[in-house]
């Protein structure tokens, strides 16, 4: 029957994709409906209303609706076990300072070994040092309860998770895990990927934003079910105007040689699964999608993401070719579908491997026609050393 918006209490919003008139959205105070206008098999039209807690955030915005409390309730029965905690102010504010305190139970105990005796060096421990550790200890303990709540979590979900805020996930903080992944045990495991994480500050910068903050978005830690996946057989796909137009091996620094003989059958599913369970659902016509190819052909959404360049790593593609005319890419009539060719066909360095590196050492690059950046780092070591070395003989009078 016709929609009469009146009949709704509070303002109310229609977002209609252009391309599917399928689906309607309809935005509430605290509530979010979503109209499905259906045909029968024999014709007549019809209309199936659902109602559900709405999100807080503005859903022609592409960058906030794919934030991970957005997209979830709409997506959660096609994508990996999650649960979605608020975090409270006080330890958002701990994110975001100085330092890393992690409870002393966080950490392995070792057996004494009298080979390596160290009784002395504990004997010379101060009191200075035991006050320091407990003042640690006492940092995080007003956490407790949001430590109980994932401890919690993580034993429902068979005991182990991997987190990520809004929108990232901390890869950039592998290395300081003793695993070199994302899996978690507990919640200390968790905390330390956050502390630890520059994609995590970035999350909280942009929640922070008087744009975000204005509709009262959130920051959430945000668990998944920790799965063994095979890695080769996630894919991300990117959507412009409602179309999917390209598809790319989401790790383009590995080369799987299976895969160059799958791509079609890959297409195929990826292709069915856009087309049935993604498709006209969204409130962005622009965007991009992970997925994961399980081993019985099933398809698992992983995440979406924003289709900016600026935000979003192409993998196998350039922005150049996505932003442009989609007639553009090769195989005109087919989604471009991307692998990595053949072990030369790697040009993209392992995040695993660039994210353990400081930032100095990002910055300095291959180097810059004084040397290689390893001669650049000795370099200036050497001249900071001989700088402080000529203080020192100042401060000491013993000459310049």
């Amino acid at each position: 029957r016709k929609w009469v918006p009146e009949e709704v209490p509070g303002k109310v919003k229609f977002i209609i994709p252009d391309r599917v008139p399928r689906i309607t959205y309809g935005f509430v105070p605290g509530i979010q409906l979503y109209l499905s206008v259906v045909r029968s098999t024999n014709g007549q039209w019809g209309t199936v209303l659902k109602a559900g807690m709405a999100s807080t955030v503005l859903p022609q915005d592409d960058g906030l609706w794919t934030s991970f409390p957005a997209w979830f309730p709409l997506f959660n029965k096609i994508t990996l076990k999650s649960v979605v905690i608020s975090l409270p102010q006080d330890f958002v504010d701990y994110l975001g300072e100085d330092g890393i305190f992690v409870k002393k139970e966080a950490f392995p105990k070792y057996e004494n070994d009298d080979e390596y005796d160290n009784t002395d060096e504990w004997d010379n421990r101060t009191e200075d040092d035991d006050d320091d550790a407990d003042g640690e200890d006492a940092r995080t303990a007003h956490f407790s309860a949001l430590e109980e709540t994932i401890r919690t979590h993580i034993a429902g979900m068979d005991g182990s998770v991997f987190p990520k805020l809004n929108w990232s996930c901390p890869q950039d903080a592998l290395w300081m895990t003793s695993t070199g992944s994302l899996k978690c045990y507990t919640p200390e495991d968790v905390f330390l990927l956050l502390k630890s994480s520059d994609h995590v500050q970035n999350d909280l910068s942009m929640l922070s934003s008087p744009e975000v903050a204005s509709q009262n978005h959130r920051p959430t830690l945000v668990l998944r079910k920790w799965y063994d996946i095979q890695i080769a057989m996630e894919f991300r796909c990117f959507v412009k105007d409602g179309d999917l137009i390209a598809i790319s091996q989401r790790h383009g620094a590995d080369f799987y040689s299976f895969l160059l003989g799958m791509k079609d059958e890959l297409s195929e599913l990826i292709m069915e699964f856009f087309e049935t369970s993604i498709e006209g659902k969204t409130p962005v016509n622009n965007y991009v999608f992970d997925v994961y190819i399980s081993r019985t052909n099933k398809v698992w959404l992983v995440d979406f993401g924003v289709f900016d360049p600026e935000r979003t790593d192409a993998v196998l593609f350039g922005w150049e070719e996505l932003l442009g005319d989609p007639s553009a890419l090769p195989d005109e009539g087919v989604v471009p579908f991307r692998v990595v060719e053949s072990a030369r066909g790697v040009i993209v360095p392992a995040a695993r491997m660039l994210h353990g590196l400081p930032h100095d050492l990002q910055r300095l690059g291959p180097g810059d026609g004084e040397g290689s950046a390893l001669d650049q780092i000795v370099r200036r070591i050497r001249d900071q050393a001989e700088e402080e070395l000529r203080t020192d003989m100042k401060e000491m009078n013993l000459g310049g």
